[in-house]
This record gives C-alpha cells, structure tokens and sequence, in this order.
C-alpha cells in the first residue's frame, strides 16, 4: 500500500485568498478553490438523446420556460463497480454541479472531489463540464474532464429539492467500467455555522475489523478569514466490544461559499487523522474523506450526509421511526426494514419496533420491544430486543432525521452484525404517486449485482387496500429502460409490491412503509424458476406523476 499524507497545517495567507488549499497530501498538487459563480460549460452540440428514457413527469416539455433542472446541485457517493481496466480502481467522490437548462439541453460546469484508495496521492479536486438532455423529470447528463480515465453519464429523475440517479462510464471496449448511484440535493442557501451529525459506514477497507461503523456529531464555526474551527464526537462500533467513543478537534479548514474542507485531528485523533472534502446547503452537508494512520498511510476512506442540527427537546424523538437498510458486516450480510414507535417520558425512551429481515426464507415482520432507551442532546441509545436478536443503536437527530450506527447481537450476547442508517417519520397516507430510487443489490447468487435507478407508478389503491401500478427500471450500462407491471397490497401501513414483466425473468418482491414523500423497502428478486438472485434495500423519494414509461 503507498503512504498518502492528511493536510497539512495550512497558511493564512492562502486561506485568505482561498484560491488554493495547499498539499492536502496531494504531493503538491495543491486543491485550487472556485468561487460558487461558476462558469457555463457552453451549448451542447452532442446531439443526445435520452437513450429511450421516454416522456415521464408532470411538466411541460420543450418550452423556452422549462428550467426545471437549473441551479446548484451537491452530492456524495462512491462506485458500487470498478474494473480493473479503470485507474484507480474505486473511488469515493463529493460534487457541486451548476446546471442550466434551456428547453431540452442541459449545459453546466461543477467541481468534484475525488478520494482515492489506489495511487501516488490520496484526493484531488478536478473541474468539469456538463452536457445533456432533459425530457420533462427525467435528464441524462454527460460530466467531462480530462482527468477520467472513462466519461460518466447519468441518468436522473428530478423529484423536488432531490434529483434520484444512476451513473456509469464505459470502457474502450463498451463494457461498464464503473458505475454507481446517488441523490443530488439542490443548494438554495448555504451556512455551515452548525451543529451535524452524520450516520456512516466505511467504503474503504471492504471488509474486516478496520472497516467501521460511525455516528457522528460536529459543530463548525467560520471566522472572518474564511477559516473553520470546531469540535466532535465519533461513536465506532467494534465487533463484540462496547463502541469506541473518540472526540477530536478541527485541526484545520477552509470555507467558501457551499464549498469546505478541514480535518478530524487531536485529542482521540491526534495520530489518526481525517481530511473531510464537503459541499452544504442550510441543511444538508456531504463530503468525502480518508483517514489515516500514524505513518500517514491510509487506513479508511467513504462518504457520507450530514445533517444540520438544531437544540433538539427529548420529545422531538417522539415519533414512528422508518428505515431500511444492510449488514456492514461480511460474516453477516442482511437487509432489513424496520417500524420503531418510540415513547420518551423525560429523558428514559420506550416502545416497540417491527423488524423485517429479508434474507428470511419468508420475509415478514417481528415485534421487538425498546429496552435502555435514553435521550441526552441529539443522541439518542437504545436496545431493539427480539425473540432472536437485539439492535443496539446510537443515533444523533437532525432536523427530521435520525441517523447512526448499531450493532446486532444474539440473545446470548454473541456478536452478529453491525452497520449504519438513517430514519425518517411521516405521514403514511396518499401512497398514489411517481416514485424514483436509485439503489445496488447487496446480496446476490450467480449473476453480477447492478447499480440501478427504479421508477414505480401506483396508480391506483383500493378501498381493500389492492395497489396497481406500472414501472421502469434501468440497470446501469444499458441505454433502455426495463418496463414492468406492479400489483400489490396495503395494510396497516405495510406495503408491499410485486414486479412482473419480461424484461425482469422473474418477480421482484418488496416490502415498503411510507413517511411523508418517502417509501423505505426492502427487496429480494426471484428468476424464472423463482429462485432468490438479488436482493438489497431503497429509499424511495416521490416525483411528479407519470402515466406511461417507454423504452
């Protein structure tokens, strides 16, 4: 493994300026900083289509008016899929794009932060240039830059502030060299004078021990030169040991506009630092990082959402919480939804969750009761404990969201499990609808697993709670879009969903709760012979209707 080095102490001057973000280990490659105008990429002259993508959404197409995706967009997120044929094999990225759009050509420029796990250095900052073509919602962007070994190109379905997507380059040969999937989160204001907390799970390393689980808390405060100071906490799950509670400082750091980077530096972290590249809006931050040991090699790198977090009161925990999600761990690898009604009486938290975990034979739901549950600040602790099994979770609150890591252990107190999530509470009517997740099978049998961007139309729910629907689904690497028909039940809010079509060779079954404009779910698809092939998890966000997908 070649040594990468963390940021060093920076300048003032250079602060000032903030034109350039000296070494950040980069062998003196030096971040160069951009002011939040950015330039326009140009016309599009590609001529592109939308590969078949079809007329879906509810606004109008082709008018000189439609805007629809202009505007300042933020993201993190790493390849689900690298080649050996790439560079650097996978990498983990944090992006600004500043699209416009005039009728159905999209042009634009960005900035993106890429960290790396192969190579001489450990990040770089690169500019790029957009191009692409929208078709009412939907939108397939091209992002340009001499520093890809392979062009990107994105399909997205706009759905309010998010925009839901899939991405992939493709190789000389035209085969999918890397791909991945991500939401983009539009940029109206930004102040990162805050208090964040952030639920995560390391990328890098792929497995082992050294891969953590964190929940983390982060306070920022910029001073009149542009500098970022702070403080806070990383709670680490470690396998069959009580988490790991680490404070640090912000050894250093820089903020311009909704652009930032600083590192997670003394007290716990002195020899183990960890360089954060991050873009904000008012109420949502992502970033991508690295860490490092003490000889400055690196030891874990991911990406992650932070959530701004205001004085939250004991009762701001008391909702129904919703959240789907994975095993981090490689020994245990399962999906799960999970419903947790929670009750807080001062600071003492209880009530009951129903967790279903789909790598059951016949997946459904089991009662689980909240046991030690307590509330200080943002930080929320409690024991989900079942018949098999208990959740152990620690969760900070942000806004609307609860977000943290767990560990799952068996009733005799063996370890099982541990991985990292983020919950959400809202209504659970009006599931009628356009829905858009973009989502990578996590567990899988003889075929490739797939990044993947869903559309799902109910189109109508009975007074019996019977759902009809229709769907879209495209895998990334192909330029046409897999239609399907969707039948499925509601009751008692448990929602489930079965696709069918012959583009699918076989059923795809999920199991879904709805809060405010989100679905939850959990899935497991079957082949022709109705055998298990994939199965993973999704947050689905809602878009404008829709009343036919084509090709």
């Amino acid at each position: 493994m070649q040594p990468r080095y963390h940021i060093p102490v920076l300048s003032l001057a250079l602060f000032l300026s903030m034109l350039v973000l000296a070494g950040c280990g980069l062998d003196g490659l030096g971040l160069n900083w951009a002011k939040d105008a950015l330039s326009s990429a140009g016309d599009n002259t590609s001529g592109a289509t939308d590969g078949g993508g079809g007329s879906s959404g509810g606004g109008s197409s082709g008018g000189s008016s439609d805007t629809r995706f202009s505007g300042t967009w933020i993201a993190a997120y790493g390849d689900d899929v690298a080649t050996s044929e790439t560079d650097f094999g996978k990498n983990e990225y944090a992006v600004r794009l500043v699209l416009t759009q005039n009728r159905t050509s999209i042009t634009g420029s960005g900035t993106m932060f890429r960290v790396f796990r192969e190579g001489a250095v450990a990040a770089d900052e690169i500019t790029l240039s957009v191009t692409g073509t929208a078709s009412d919602d939907d939108a397939r962007i091209y992002l340009s830059s001499n520093d890809f070994d392979y062009t990107p190109v994105w399909y997205l379905r706009l759905a309010d502030d998010y925009m839901v997507g899939v991405y992939y380059a493709l190789d000389a040969n035209d085969a999918v060299a890397r791909s991945g999937c991500g939401i983009w989160h539009e940029v109206d204001s930004s102040d990162i004078e805050s208090a964040w907390v952030a639920g995560f799970t390391d990328s890098y390393p792929g497995s082992g021990t050294d891969k953590y689980d964190r929940t983390a808390t982060l306070v920022l405060a910029a001073a009149s030169d542009s500098t970022l100071d702070g403080s806070g906490t990383l709670i680490h799950q470690q396998e069959g040991a009580v988490p790991l509670e680490l404070d640090f400082n912000v050894t250093q750091g820089a903020v311009d506009g909704s652009q930032a980077a600083f590192s997670f530096g003394g007290v716990d972290l002195a020899t183990t630092p960890m360089d954060w590249y991050a873009f904000l809006n008012e109420d949502v931050m992502v970033g991508a990082y690295a860490q490092f040991d003490a000889t400055d090699t690196l030891e874990e790198n991911g990406y992650a959402t932070w959530y701004a977090s205001s004085t939250p009161t004991p009762e701001s925990f008391e909702h129904i919480w919703v959240t789907s999600f994975c095993d981090a761990t490689p020994s245990r690898t399962a999906d799960y939804l999970i419903v947790a009604d929670l009750d807080v009486n001062g600071n003492n938290v209880s009530g009951s969750a129903q967790v279903l975990d789909e790598s059951a034979a016949a997946p459904a739901f089991a009662t689980y009761t909240v046991q030690n549950g307590t509330v200080v600040g943002s930080l929320l602790e409690m024991d989900l404990v079942g018949s098999s099994s208990t959740f152990s979770w620690a969760l900070r609150l942000g806004g609307s969201t609860l977000t943290g890591s767990y560990q799952q252990t068996s009733t005799t107190g063996d370890f099982i499990s541990r991985g990292s999530a983020d919950w959400r509470y809202g209504s659970t009517s009006s599931l009628e609808g356009t829905w858009a997740a973009s989502y990578y099978d996590t567990v899988f049998t003889a075929d490739a697993p797939s990044s993947q961007l869903a559309l799902v139309t109910v189109s109508n729910v009975t007074v019996n709670g019977t759902i009809t629907g229709l769907g879209a689904l495209r895998l990334a690497g192909e330029s046409s879009r897999r239609v399907f028909s969707m039948s499925g039940t509601q009751a008692q809010n448990q929602i489930i969903w079965t696709w069918s079509g012959t583009d699918l060779f076989g059923d795809t079954v999920w199991h879904l709760r709805k809060v405010g404009d989100f679905l939850y779910g959990t899935y497991t698809n079957y082949d022709s012979a109705g055998d298990v092939e994939f199965s993973g998890h999704a947050l689905y966000l809602r878009t404008d209707e829709t009343s036919s997908y084509s090709e």
